[in-house]
């Protein structure tokens, strides 16, 4: 799965000429690199932009599922990812109610994940500073400019341009259309009025494992021990290494004090069984990290004033129960893409408000794969 770093494209704000872009695309995780390839490849003068130096690392885990393959296949990179990437082909799925359920977990259910999704194929484990990177690549491909920079405020003219304000430099730049993909960093959606305050964000932490116990399959726990959504995992990434987290869908009102994220996770690496095997055949390598998770349209608003628009985990495309984001952040960047590329095309700008009916299918997508 290792790649050789080839990513030589993104750069810095002070090497970007242009004056006016048609998109600026705020965020390069899977929804904002999507939309890019989409856009750049209309012919679109598309600017991407993230915060983070390429490549990076992202708390995930890291977990590709068979229903994004389909994105990844109209990217022209399904062969890609797929060639790089673990197959994981069988899933034991294990619900504990106690700690003593927890240390027990001998009721596991065994699923081939073939049996329901058939025609999509296996989910693939792949780390996501590659996965990430390959999907900003590809956008620059076909197109894009890739500049690192931190956008701290969007402001609109009165013809209806977006000015962007970056940290790093004081010459701001202006796009016709702006999209906030900035994942679950909602700082910048808030300034545009995109959030309402009472959004409810789930948590995970997650660690990389090395140890010479081999398990080939992934292992998903549901612990609605303190948190009816509480959930755990460990997926093998191949060469001994293993992603291991715990997280929770959302928090309950009154509930954000009383749940230990932290403690969990710890409950669950030294009393789960496969957990404490290997972690004595093996050690934590990295660090414990954590990040917010928006699922079930939790986030902010998807459209905002003029012509803004927010993607991906930014709106909650997350999946309740699960967590997979991936698969939906990209689609969302694909529904994006089709109103941005009509609004550009007509020079009709009210196409992007039309943004909403492109998402009133998530609900039945979140129902039908929550097993991911």
């Amino acid at each position: 799965m290792k790649e050789k770093n080839r990513l030589t494209f993104q750069k810095s704000i002070d090497e970007i000429e242009e004056t006016l872009w048609d998109v600026a695309v705020i965020g390069a995780g899977p929804a904002g690199s999507t939309l890019s390839v989409n856009l750049a490849g209309e012919g679109h003068r598309v600017l991407l932009i993230d915060s983070k130096k390429f490549p990076r690392e992202k708390v995930c885990g890291d977990l590709i599922s068979p229903p994004a393959f389909q994105t990844l296949a109209r990217l022209g990179l399904y062969d890609r990812i797929l060639s790089l990437g673990k197959e994981l082909k069988i899933a034991y799925i294990c619900e504990v109610s106690d700690l003593k359920s927890l240390q027990k977990s001998s009721k596991m259910s065994i699923i081939n994940i073939h049996n329901f999704l058939p025609s999509y194929g296996y989910p693939v484990i792949l780390k996501r500073s590659i996965f990430d990177t390959i999907i900003a690549e590809k956008a620059v491909e076909k197109g894009a400019v890739f500049i690192k920079g931190r956008v701290i405020k969007i402001d609109i003219n009165k013809e209806n341009i977006n000015i962007l304000t970056f940290k790093e430099s004081s010459s701001p730049v202006l796009s016709k259309i702006a999209v906030i993909a900035t994942g679950s960093d909602l700082a910048l959606a808030k300034t545009l009025g995109m959030t309402t305050g009472k959004e409810t964000p789930g948590y995970a932490l997650r660690c990389y494992i090395k140890s010479d116990l081999i398990i080939e399959d992934m292992i998903f726990i549901f612990d609605p021990r303190t948190n009816p959504t509480g959930y755990a995992w460990i997926f093998p990434e191949g060469d001994k290494i293993y992603n291991a987290g715990y997280g929770n869908g959302f928090t309950p009102k009154g509930a954000k004090n009383k749940i230990n994220l932290k403690k969990n996770f710890m409950d669950f690496l030294s009393f789960f069984p496969l957990s404490v095997k290997l972690l004595k055949s093996g050690k934590i390598i990295s660090k414990i990290q954590g990040g917010r998770v928006y699922t079930g349209a939790a986030g902010a608003k998807p459209v905002g004033p003029g012509n803004i628009l927010a993607i991906g985990d930014t709106i909650g495309t997350t999946t309740p129960g699960s967590a997979e984001g991936i698969r939906l952040a990209m689609l969302s960047g694909e529904r994006a893409a089709i109103v941005i590329n009509n609004a550009l095309k007509t020079k009709d700008f009210s196409y992007i408000k039309k943004y909403y009916i492109l998402l009133k299918d998530f609900p039945l997508i979140w129902k039908r794969e929550r097993i991911f």
